[in-house]
């Protein structure tokens, strides 16, 4: 494959974007120790310098065996190939060689996953990066694109991205060499030198884009309502057929005060799965009708969107707002609708998608705006929703929730409220279990849950098969595996949602799911938030490892909503250990703040250096838990680059380059 063709499937328009195509992890290619091949455990991982002594092949099998010995001992070892004769042209008597592999008891050998000659830049830095590529692009395809470019004069054209005062008072490298030591480190230190690098531009223009946001909200001064009739608000309360828990009521309390007072709102919501956060965003919506404003809440997705619809007619039904619906692809008469109705006042509550934002959507009087799962908005995305209005009062929520000085760090020091207890005192009978995907226990759950009528969620982390560089030895495509379940249960049982299929037919497939005409939905994590199907008794997670503790801990919600025991099965094939005590961690607990605070703490550079994924979509390597100090500076040079601006010109043309939002930038004078 060509350059040109690489740059248009990754969508990269210069040789910069190539550049920013960072490694997705790096796996350690440091020696292991030696030891008799009895020694080793089954599914251990080894790395070894090896001289070969002896090979056979069968290319009818696509099958090589070979013996080495060791490098820096007498042991003797026994290596197999599967599938990857090219190595063929590598392994010869005599050869002295570097192999990974992990051990197989049953085998009494070793499955080779790569082969190296000795002087191999990887070998040599001890260090191999991975991309995530589409199938057609190959890693050594990638790679050597990589190494033409670092070794191109065009390197000499690469600038630093971050103002040179930061540079100079980090100590940081030159970009170009920054480069040069994320995709080619020599050694381990030039690659966390390098990594150090990446992370202080995403945190300096995170922290940035968060600063600026929160200056311009202080700047806003709110119209004249009409006063909240807290009366009214508690006769809402008092009508809703629960009660709710004195987190909640402490919560309405603070979010009130807030709407009521003369400075604008920007405060967090967290709490776990099911505490109930909604209802607390509608008692709000309402709260906010009383003063005579349009509040809109939005959603990531278009399931939750219409749920959170619904429980808005549920619970406001005959309590005076009207409620609209906004979302991608609905029928043109009911959009021109609802924008009608928005722009002329007559619909007070909007629940939307991003469709809520879009440019011809006016507001009469947006005055407050509700973010759900507010993590899976960028920060250009939230400033959009709060520009809707003259001076919006904004309540973000998350199921996800974080160690308060973490919360208050990714969010710029909003206010903070917090939902630890559960409705009716209890949290739902969920049992998880870590199970291979060869256990019968798998088909046993399935037909006994089918048969007491009780639907069936089986996640899989990809729509299509794995991600080059991604690495996993279990199901991760979700077109194979309802392929797969749709022969052994029927394809009139069974159904496949993921985020490329039309908003109409996901409503029809839910709708199918929840009338239990079809009980077995196959989906990528799309069903992580706000799936209400009060019957869903088991949940078959694959390639449980790819997804982070906190995003299991919010799938196995959906299940056990009506209060019955479910199960949920997390599905691994692997061997890593650390990977399976990950899984095992959330098997035994519940607590959704104590899971996100091991997740966070736990994650790290893979074996040396996969990189993180943060939850927030403005971030690829950064973390909040073990970069903190790191935001903890980018605050404050944040403030330093909005104070300074005016007279440091580069300081001003970061701040152009990095914030995109026009009223922030009007507002700050960008």
């Amino acid at each position: 494959m060509t350059k040109t063709q690489i740059m248009a499937k990754l969508g990269a328009q210069s040789d910069l974007d190539l550049l920013e195509h960072i490694p997705a992890r790096y796996d350690d290619m440091a020696p292991t120790i030696e030891k008799p091949a009895d020694r080793y455990q089954d599914g251990e991982k080894a790395r070894l310098h090896v001289k070969v002594l002896s090979v056979r092949a069968s290319v009818r099998m696509q099958l090589i065996r070979f013996t080495a010995g060791g490098e820096v001992s007498d042991f003797r070892w026994n290596f197999i190939v599967f599938h990857q004769m090219f190595y063929l042209n590598r392994i010869a008597m005599g050869k002295e060689l570097f192999v990974v592999a992990y051990y197989s008891a049953r085998q009494r050998a070793f499955m080779v996953s790569g082969i190296y000659e000795n002087d191999s830049r990887f070998v040599l830095s001890q260090v191999r990066p991975y991309y995530h590529l589409p199938k057609e692009i190959s890693q050594s395809t990638f790679a050597s694109v990589i190494d033409n470019i670092l070794l191109s004069q065009y390197m000499m054209y690469v600038k630093d991205k971050v103002p040179s005062f930061f540079v100079d008072k980090y100590h940081l490298l030159p970009r170009d060499k920054a480069f040069r030591y994320i995709h080619a480190p020599a050694n381990k230190k030039e690659l966390a030198l390098g990594i150090r690098n990446f992370k202080y531009e995403e945190c300096l223009a995170y922290c940035l884009k968060i600063k600026a946001n929160r200056r311009y909200v202080s700047l806003l001064k709110k119209n004249s309502l009409r006063t909240i009739d807290t009366q009214k608000v508690n006769e809402l309360i008092l009508s809703l057929p629960f009660k709710l828990t004195h987190d909640q009521v402490v919560a309405v309390r603070e979010i009130v005060t807030d709407m009521k007072g003369p400075k604008v709102m920007y405060r967090l919501l967290q709490g776990d799965v099911s505490t109930g956060k909604t209802i607390v965003a509608l008692i709000a919506l309402y709260a906010n009708w009383l003063r005579g404003g349009q509040g809109i809440l939005f959603s990531p997705t278009t399931s939750l969107a219409q749920q959170h619809y619904a429980n808005a007619n549920k619970f406001l039904m005959g309590k005076g707002p009207k409620i609209g619906l906004l979302l991608s692809g609905m029928k043109a008469e009911d959009r021109r609708n609802v924008i009608r109705g928005l722009a002329d006042g007559s619909i007070a509550i909007l629940v939307a998608t991003e469709a809520g934002i879009s440019a011809d959507v006016r507001y009469k009087n947006l005055t407050l705006s509700v973010i759900d799962e507010q993590q899976s908005f960028g920060v250009e995305q939230r400033a959009e929703m709060i520009a809707k209005g003259q001076a919006v009062d904004t309540l973000m929520m998350t199921a996800t929730p974080i160690p308060r000085t973490v919360a208050i760090m990714k969010t710029g020091d909003m206010d903070l409220s917090e939902l630890h207890q559960f409705p009716n005192g209890s949290k739902r009978l969920v049992r998880t279990q870590v199970i291979k995907s060869t256990d019968p226990i798998l088909k046993k759950a399935i037909e006994q849950a089918v048969a007491k009528g009780r639907q069936v969620f089986v996640i899989v982390p990809r729509i299509d098969e794995a991600v080059q560089g991604e690495e996993d030895s279990g199901k991760v495509s979700a077109k194979q595996v309802y392929e797969e379940y749709g022969k052994l249960y029927g394809f009139e049982k069974v159904q496949l949602l993921h985020g490329r299929i039309k908003a109409s037919e996901q409503a029809r497939i839910l709708e199918a799911f929840k009338d239990k005409s079809k009980p077995i939905l196959v989906a990528t994590s799309v069903v992580e938030v706000g799936m209400d199907i009060k019957d869903a008794g088991l949940m078959i997670i694959y390639s449980a490892n790819l997804f982070g503790l906190s995003a299991l801990h919010q799938l196995r919600g959906r299940i056990g909503r009506n209060g019955h025991f479910a199960l949920a099965l997390l599905v691994y094939d692997g061997k890593d250990a650390k990977a399976q005590e990950k899984l095992e961690f959330l098997a035994h607990n519940n607590d959704g703040f104590a899971i996100s605070e091991y997740d966070l703490k736990s994650r790290g550079f893979g074996s040396i250096g996969g990189l993180n994924q943060s939850g927030e979509s403005d971030l690829a390597l950064a973390d909040f838990t073990t970069d903190y100090a790191m935001f903890k500076a980018g605050m404050g040079d944040a403030d330093l680059i909005l104070d300074k601006m005016a007279l440091v010109p580069e300081f001003r043309d970061y701040a152009q380059l990095v914030i995109k939002e026009a009223p922030i930038r009007s507002a700050l004078l960008i």
